[in-house]
């Protein structure tokens, strides 16, 4: 490789100086797209790198007893705030609009409705929690004016487009049942005693048959996301008359290990209000 001659040097010098100073101007106006670093931060990291070239230009010349560039002479940019935002406003403005794009986006809000449904090996296996952890991420950063997790969001179809591919593999996912820890059926087989509960509400005893139908079905394996999706009342109502079985004693629920640290699945036997005759496999 030719080696440079002090004026290739301090030519290269000056041509670096310029690039400097035009991308300094860019980052002032317009702003970079660093995900985890304020525009101050690179504007001050330029700014040292065109007094460095200056500082190298001024030491050839001195030495070599060469005629300083013009470009040596710009001025210095000044040293701004590292925390400074080019249009922050702007920012700000579209963080807002993407982020009702993301709560009206159809593949959100069924993910939304899975989220609940699915066991925590099946929303591990599909993503569910880290995807849905976007919108949620940006809520935050709107809430605490954190500039540079809301210009992330600045190109939103990306997002949007994990949204649907997260939904697709959930979708699959929740297809496949749940292997059992230790039954043949997520909930026992026992008497009707709960039809003629006089204190249990209509829709109560209604969820409390609609199990019983499914747990007669030989070699069936009943999960209660399969429950929620025979429901057309929605979730909300469905969990009211969950929680009124679990209360009234017809309905209670075993949390075993899944083998792995902080997790676990959930078991459910269908019994006599106060007392319980599970079903093993």
């Amino acid at each position: 490789m030719k080696k440079q001659t002090p004026e290739s040097q301090i030519a290269e010098y000056a041509l670096c100086i310029k690039k400097e100073l035009e991308h300094w101007d860019h980052l002032y106006q317009i702003g970079g797209q660093d995900p985890f670093w304020p525009d101050g931060t690179g504007l001050n990291l330029t700014r040292n790198h065109i007094i460095s070239y200056k500082m190298d230009i001024q030491k050839l010349c001195e030495e070599y007893a060469l005629p300083v560039p013009p470009e040596a002479d710009y001025p210095t940019p000044r040293e701004v705030d590292n925390n400074y935002m080019a249009q922050a406003d702007l920012i700000r403005t579209e963080a807002e609009e993407t982020l009702q794009v993301y709560l009206n986006d159809s593949s959100y809000k069924s993910l939304m409705k899975l989220q609940d449904i699915l066991s925590p090996k099946q929303a591990k296996d599909c993503s569910i929690n880290g995807v849905l952890g976007y919108v949620e991420g940006l809520q935050q950063a709107i809430a605490q004016d954190d500039l540079i997790t809301m210009r992330r969001h600045q190109d939103p179809d990306r997002y949007l487009n994990s949204f649907k591919e997260c939904l697709k593999a959930a979708k699959k996912i929740k297809e496949t049942p749940v292997p059992p820890s230790h039954r043949k059926t997520n909930f026992a087989a026992v008497s009707n005693s709960a039809l003629q509960d006089e204190n249990l509400s209509l829709k109560a005893k209604g969820l409390y048959a609609l199990i019983q139908s499914y747990i007669n079905i030989p070699n069936y394996e009943l999960h209660k996301w399969k429950l929620i999706q025979s429901c057309t009342e929605g979730k909300k109502a469905f969990d009211g008359a969950w929680m009124e079985l679990k209360k009234a004693g017809y309905l209670k629920q075993y949390r075993i290990p899944s083998g792995k640290k902080g997790q676990f699945i959930y078991e459910y036997d269908i019994g006599y209000g106060g007392s319980f005759n599970p079903l093993y496999g």
